[in-house]
């Protein structure tokens, strides 16, 4: 009897547990997939790490269909109103695999970061935009993740609104270490005590591939892509955001605020193939990097925009040939291999940072000729260089081949883009064969095509050839290209004018006992000859005796 009731409350718990994991998000070989926002929200209420785990996003999933913003004093909006919607609760501990799959999550409100903390994970393929992170208690904030230790972040987009209070808030994370991020780019507004695009403070990671496009307000401390950029080892990454910073006593660098590079017994920190272009603000702030510390430090091929002589830092302006003396001096404990930097020689010509006048996608073949980048013929980077991996190419005239196909370049500078499309033949102007009956239209890739040619008259012009007995006719000649057939009408408006005859003249050919003739002319040159009455001389003769008697009367 025991044993029938413990079998039957074995079951009955089975059931409950069945019912309460929703089907959409169930554990398959420890694999969560997320389709809706419930089931994102019931992500965050396990009670697990998610070690040994991986979450997968199967769609786009739109938490709020309203627009956040944010006023002018940096408070949260929600629709243009202070009145937010419900706040999300965040994953606390995730030490598993996020697969986005490239699928979005947007209308986000989140009290704190997505993860507050991430160890050992991997979070990639993930979008986040017109979301909101407004945190008021914890220490670091972002859009992803607060704290993250010994995670690889891949592939994730943010164009969202993150606002901390706390020490550290970044676009992706908050405060990393050792942490290897690729691929990353923000271009949502980032706001706080201490503010950076992508990351709040970040140490002994590897970063590439990575940007930030977005304005950077931090109210003690501001930085492009990072606040605290310490011991890492960044390539091929860029910031075109405007970073701002209290210019009664904040610090503010346009790629890091503080770059701390490493001690001369260990391994040097790099930066290669990277340009910082945006306006910087503050009462402490460089073009590069507000303050720059340690001892070696390679900075390859790295670009700013900057007009004074002294703009590299605030602190430290001459921090880049500091670095080339340091070279000198410590290069016995530096191993070039593990920076991947070779030919030593050349290199010591290449420790420093280059300042240019302009960045814009006009500037000079050898500024851009480094790391991954082209141009920006499409303005979606102010103009500024862009990523090859995430550019938008934009397509120049497309050009038509016999094959069918037609194909395009990208206009973006030092982009090798091509794009090949199908081809419908469009043969312009058609012109007309000397039979006059056929027409013949040529495409641009040199295919022919003849079809039958039908006249098509212009304009009738009138002839001026209406006389006294004809109508006047019209003429058109065909528009076709190369025709010239004419076609003449009756002309309506000009019928025939009749002759307009000349008053009647003699022609002297009256005889003694007969009449003579009279002839009468038409301009046109047609004439008409009669019997002239009462022209022969013995009646003209008797006509006048007559009139002379008849006047001596009167």
């Amino acid at each position: 009897m025991k044993i029938t009731k413990r079998i039957s409350a074995f079951l009955l718990s089975m059931v409950l547990i069945i019912t309460i994991i929703p089907m959409s998000a169930n554990a398959i070989n420890n694999t969560f997939e997320i389709s809706s926002a419930e089931d994102l929200k019931r992500l965050s209420e396990l009670d697990t790490d998610f070690s040994d785990t991986k979450v997968i996003l199967l769609n786009d999933i739109t938490v709020n269909d309203g627009d956040f913003s944010i006023d002018k004093n940096n408070n949260p909006l929600y629709n243009g109103s202070s009145e937010l919607p419900e706040s999300f609760s965040p994953v606390k501990t995730f030490n598993g695999v996020f697969d986005g799959q490239g699928y979005t999550i947007s209308g986000l409100f989140l009290n704190s970061s997505l993860f507050e903390n991430c160890k050992d994970a991997v979070i990639k393929n993930l979008n986040v935009v017109n979301s909101l992170v407004a945190d008021k208690t914890s220490e670091s904030t972002a859009v992803i993740c607060s704290v993250a230790e010994n995670t690889t972040f891949e592939n994730c987009y943010l164009n969202s609104y993150a606002i901390g209070s706390g020490k550290y808030t970044g676009g992706l994370v908050g405060e990393a270490l050792n942490c290897i991020v690729s691929a990353c780019r923000n271009e949502g507004s980032i706001i706080g005590a201490n503010a950076g695009g992508l990351f709040g403070y970040i140490k002994n990671s590897t970063i590439k591939f990575c940007y930030n496009k977005a304005s950077i307000w931090g109210y003690k401390s501001a930085g492009g892509l990072a606040i605290n950029l310490n011991y890492c080892n960044v390539s091929d990454c860029y910031n075109s955001g405007d970073v701002n910073a209290n210019e009664k006593d904040g610090a503010a660098g346009g790629f890091a605020c503080y770059v701390t590079a490493l001690s001369k017994e260990t391994y040097g920190s790099t930066i290669k193939y990277c340009y910082t272009a945006g306006d910087v603000i503050g009462y402490d702030a460089g073009k590069f990097c507000s303050n720059y510390s340690g001892d070696i430090f390679a900075m390859v091929r790295v670009y700013y925009e900057g007009k004074e002589v002294n703009d590299l830092s605030d602190a430290d302006s001459d921090a880049g040939y500091k670095i080339i003396d340091q070279y000198e001096d410590y290069k016995n404990y530096w191993e070039w291999s593990h920076s991947g930097i070779s030919a030593q020689d050349d290199c010591i010509e290449r420790l420093h940072l280059i300042k240019v006048d302009s960045l814009k996608h006009d500037w000079c073949p050898e500024y851009i000729g480094f790391g991954d980048y082209v141009g920006d013929a499409a303005g979606l980077n102010r103009g500024y260089p862009q990523l090859t991996m995430f550019h938008e190419h934009v397509w120049g005239d497309y050009k038509c081949d016999s094959a069918g196909t037609e194909t395009a370049k990208c206009l973006c500078y030092n982009c090798d883009g091509i794009n090949t499309r199908s081809h419908e033949h469009v043969f312009g102007e058609y012109i007309v064969n000397e039979d006059k009956q056929t027409e013949t239209g040529v495409c641009e890739c040199g295919e022919k095509y003849t079809r039958p040619h039908t006249h098509a008259f212009g304009d009738y012009m009138y002839n001026n050839d209406a006389d006294c007995v004809t109508d006047g006719t019209m003429t058109a000649v065909c528009t076709g290209r190369n025709c010239g057939v004419t076609d003449t009408v009756n002309d309506p408006n000009h019928k025939a004018t009749g002759h307009n005859f000349s008053d009647w003249k003699s022609n002297g050919d009256a005889k003694l006992f007969a009449n003579g003739t009279e002839t009468r002319f038409c301009h046109c040159g047609a004439s008409q000859t009669r019997i002239a009455e009462r022209s022969a001389f013995i009646i003209v003769f008797f006509d006048n005796i007559y009139k002379l008697i008849k006047d001596m009367f009167k």
